[in-house]
């Protein structure tokens, strides 16, 4: 019998020197999504705009997006990685933590639960060495192997 693994804690804080941090568009408040994979975050200019106040067509649209960036992104993972991940238990990789908490996204069930995320966590950058993506939109859309900040 399968079931299915207790719900993760994700901590969202603020960013280390951000202010320091040029063209640097990424915005915490605003809606993303990342790869749990290897941590790349996608938040494009559309996600920036939404606001809860939003018209419905213009969410509906930001959110359509990143579904689409991470069908497209998990699609350049190994189903092994897939798998992998899935039968570890944890919401994310060591990997996708490292690129994570720059952005001030810690997997905080992961970090109390396994010695290597907290390593992870510890020793990842202050803050981040990139910034989120904004790659052009895939054709192909659906939802697969990434967490989306807002999942409606």
């Amino acid at each position: 019998m399968l079931t299915s693994p207790a719900p993760s804690l994700f901590l969202t804080h603020s960013i280390v020197g951000r202010h320091l941090l040029t063209n640097f568009a990424f915005d915490p408040d605003k809606p993303y999504t990342f790869c749990c994979i290897c941590g790349d975050l996608y938040q494009d200019a559309t996600q920036r705009e939404v606001t809860p106040e939003s018209p419905l067509n213009k969410i509906a649209h930001a959110t359509l997006l990143r579904k689409t960036w991470a069908s497209s992104h998990a699609k350049t993972h190994s189903t092994r990685e897939h798998e992998l991940l899935r039968l570890s238990g944890r919401a994310v990789t060591p990997e996708a933590a490292v690129r994570l908490v720059p952005f001030g996204i810690s997997p905080l069930t992961d970090m109390v639960l396994s010695d290597e995320h907290e390593h992870a966590a510890a020793t990842a950058p202050r803050r981040p060495q990139d910034d989120a993506e904004t790659l052009p939109t895939p054709t192909h859309v659906g939802f697969s192997g990434s967490k989306s900040k807002y999942p409606f």
